[in-house]
């Protein structure tokens, strides 16, 4: 069903990773102090879990002669997973800000909540350590993402994943639109460039990067989702694509700008 469609654009971005195994020995209070005191950089973002997406900030440390940790992973609640606990462990390895290589491997605790384990991270950077993309190294685990500066935990972090959340679901119902217009040659092509429009004129409270991010992420989902539409009788399909476009005035009430009728979506 075309409603299918739109969710599995959304559910397919959204990838699942296991974090389950023994506890290892913690840092004591007085070493934590010593290790906060060492941050020299801090990247905030997000990697994904089966308790699903989860909220990160990764600190990298001064290098210590005494010391192998290179940096701290903190996880916790994202806006879209308020249930995951506060959690933070060591971790060793190198990092390149310059070249943009990265790979840490876990160290040990300084926080545990039952039942997670640490993973370790491997990723590359095209923008000389601006931004951090890779593989969360545990069996089952997927991606991460992080940005220096950006929040990775917290309300401020909470926000950005909200506004996220919001240009996502407008990519993947346009997304889902243009499924549905492609299917119904061309049916829709006035809708859908009325959709167009809108959402490029939201797009410009975005930069450019964050937009291209959060696009490529939904557009991978929807290439999936596609034969969803193509396995549908026509007529069924259009009865729920104009059910899709009726939705828009409810679900996106923001989207609609002053001079552009309601009827024409």
């Amino acid at each position: 069903m075309t409603r299918s469609i739109a969710a599995a654009i959304v559910l397919m971005g959204a990838s699942l990773i296991v974090c389950l195994k023994p506890s290892m020995a913690e840092v004591d209070s007085a070493e934590h102090d010593s290790l906060e005191g060492r941050v020299i950089s801090e990247y905030g973002g997000q990697y994904s879990c089966i308790q699903g997406i989860t909220g990160l900030t990764i600190q990298f440390l001064r290098p210590e002669a005494d010391s192998q940790a290179v940096a701290i992973f903190k996880f916790g609640p994202s806006y879209s997973n308020q249930q995951i606990p506060r959690g933070a462990f060591l971790l060793r390895g190198a990092v390149n800000f310059k070249d943009g290589l990265l790979d840490l491997r876990p160290l040990s605790w300084i926080s545990q909540p039952p039942g997670y384990s640490m993973v370790g991270l491997s990723g590359t950077s095209s923008d000389e350590g601006k931004t951090f993309n890779g593989k969360v190294l545990f069996p089952g685990c997927s991606s991460f993402s992080i940005t220096r500066g950006a929040a990775g935990l917290g309300p401020e972090a909470e926000a950005a994943n909200e506004r996220e959340q919001k240009l996502a679901s407008l990519y993947a119902y346009y997304l889902s639109l243009k499924i549905c217009n492609d299917r119904l040659s061309g049916e829709l092509d006035n809708t859908l460039e009325q959709f167009r429009k809108a959402l490029a004129e939201n797009e410009k409270n975005f930069d450019k990067e964050y937009t291209d991010r959060i696009w490529s992420k939904v557009a991978g989902a929807a290439g999936m989702a596609a034969p969803m539409a193509n396995s549908e009788p026509v007529p069924q399909l259009r009865q729920e694509c104009n059910n899709m476009v009726a939705a828009i005035p409810l679900l996106f009430p923001g989207l609609i700008k002053p001079g552009v009728p309601k009827k024409d979506f």
